[in-house]
């Protein structure tokens, strides 16, 4: 019998970092440990089996009362698919066993917080027959159990294959602002997670230079040498809060049509308490471009944020530093197809 095909991101990184300090901060060992923590709770060294949609189909028609067709899209950690049905289409996704529950409840719980306030639009959660919104599905290669869990399909594509207006890009920011907003009284106990792709881990991510290829090694370095420099001094007057952290342009949903421009915020894997300038800096940072003028873009956006939301001195300052610097962090991402995952 074939093994079942597996997906996963699997790096087996061989390097160190700390968090909220410069690198000579820690010990080496120090350091080691840390990394090996990170990379534990954002399991990037975890491959698991692909789950059957055979299985799940029975799973969902048991458990759910759906039935439909499943399209899977290719993610990173967990299975995500596509659900069509004579209801309308939903997103549905089964974790991977190598992801901690609680980490599965903090997104599930904060997705349900955004959609009650109602001022983001997001996936709302459909609740299995028995009225549970996360149903354990059984083993995988990891410890845990892999949960499945049902939600809305959002309208709308990929900001990241449209080309918006400054006046469309100022409505996104917006709708950051909002979103980190809606969340700024919300607390959970998972939410001082260790996260690679949180932006207050940069000052550790130095080893990583070693990997970079030539065309972007340089542009790396620099982007330490600039937060050793200039974030890591002010990093103790940061506000921190419970915030999405990963509102990239293909987790951003909009409609030319639709006058709020944004229809939809996605993919809530990335959350964590973290600055609030490191969440804006991810949105500010994926608009940079290299055209003639690279910076227009991502101002565009923050304009439109600090309509709604007011950022101090400092932290203007870090998002001048961790915009740019946010490839960096994102770099063990590799071979993943942009695809919208819910």
């Amino acid at each position: 019998m074939e093994p079942a095909p597996s997906r996963g991101v699997a790096m087996g990184f061989d390097c160190c970092m700390s968090t909220e300090t410069t690198s000579g901060e820690a010990t080496a060992t120090e350091a080691e440990h840390r990394f090996r923590a990170i990379i534990a709770d954002s399991s990037l060294n975890a491959a698991e089996t692909c789950f059957d949609e055979g299985r799940l189909a029975g799973i969902l028609l048991e458990e759910c009362g759906l039935a439909g067709t499943l399209h899977r899209l290719p993610t990173e950690k967990d299975d995500t698919f596509r659900f069509a049905t004579a209801e309308g289409d939903f997103t549905v996704k089964v974790s991977s066993s190598f992801e901690r529950p609680d980490l599965i409840d903090l997104q599930t719980q904060v997705m349900a917080h955004v959609a009650l306030d109602g001022r983001v639009p997001v996936p709302q959660l459909r609740a299995a027959l028995d009225g549970r919104f996360t149903l354990d599905v059984g083993a995988g290669l990891g410890v845990y159990p892999r949960i499945l869990r049902v939600m809305s399909y959002l309208p709308g594509a990929p900001q990241g294959d449209a080309h918006p207006s400054d006046v469309q890009l100022a409505q996104i920011g917006r709708m950051v602002a909002r979103l980190s907003c809606t969340l700024a009284d919300m607390r959970h106990p998972a939410e001082d997670r260790l996260l690679f792709w949180d932006l207050r881990q940069l000052g550790g991510l130095r080893p990583l230079l070693d990997v970079c290829g030539e065309s972007t090694r340089e542009l790396a370095r620099q982007a330490f040498d600039e937060f050793d420099a200039v974030v890591a001094p002010i990093a103790r007057s940061l506000p921190k809060q419970l915030l999405h952290n990963d509102a990239n342009n293909f987790n951003l949903l909009v409609d030319e049509d639709d006058p709020q421009y944004v229809t939809g915020v996605i993919d809530f894997g990335d959350c964590v308490r973290t600055w609030v300038a490191a969440d804006v800096s991810v949105a500010f940072g994926s608009q940079l471009s290299r055209l003639d003028d690279p910076w227009n873009r991502g101002l565009a956006l923050l304009g439109g944020y600090l309509g709604e939301r007011t950022l101090s001195n400092d932290e203007l300052r870090a998002v001048a530093v961790l915009g740019p610097a946010r490839p960096c962090a994102a770099h063990p991402r590799p071979g993943v197809e942009h695809s919208r995952e819910s």
